[in-house]
């Protein structure tokens, strides 16, 4: 809505225009954010999601405090008998910028969110690999022959000393594990 700068007062009925005009904007965003929000959030694992719940829930908030203040605002001006365009245009700016503010911050929280959750699969998955190694150590180990003495220096000391115990090695617990291979070889 245009309002004309040599226009001395604004009349009611072009008050409630603006009003509405600035709520609808707020609401097209609002609808917009939480749209993009809910996208994001269902890919997230849960304590990413969760975090960007709380960080929407904040996001609502702060946009719907906007909203509040945007149509106190307005009321307000309709109560002043000399309000002035510049006062309605300074209005109408204060809103769209606390809607920016509002979408910017739901936006980095959803960022930092998305970076969390990447940073954390990550971390997972270089869990997984060490543990999947280890498994297959321990896998390999298994499937050889009891006798097959020529791979024991690859063997932990804590498998080396299960070893000694199975074949009744004397004094093996104050036993290096070069020794714990010396005793299992000469066993």
């Amino acid at each position: 809505m245009q309002i004309s700068p040599s226009s001395p007062r604004i009349d009611s009925e072009q008050l409630e225009r603006l009003r509405a005009d600035i709520e609808e904007r707020i609401s097209d965003a609002v609808s917009e954010l939480g749209r993009r929000l809910d996208e994001l959030q269902s890919r997230l694992p849960e304590t990413p999601r969760k975090a960007a719940e709380l960080g929407s829930a904040a996001a609502e908030r702060i946009v719907s405090t906007a909203g509040g203040i945007a149509g106190d605002v307005s009321r307000r001006i309709g109560n002043v008998s000399g309000t002035t365009d510049a006062a309605v245009s300074t209005t109408a700016g204060q809103a769209r910028s606390a809607t920016r503010r509002a979408a910017d911050a739901a936006d980095r929280g959803a960022r930092e969110t998305a970076g969390q959750a990447r940073a954390q699969a990550s971390r997972v998955a270089s869990r997984a690999d060490e543990e999947t190694a280890a498994l297959l150590d321990d896998a390999a180990r298994a499937t050889r022959p009891d006798d097959d003495t020529a791979v024991l220096e690859d063997w932990t000391k804590a498998d080396l000393y299960e070893r000694a115990q199975e074949l009744e090695i004397e004094g093996r617990s104050s036993m290096s594990k070069a020794q714990l291979v010396d005793a299992i070889r000469s066993a």
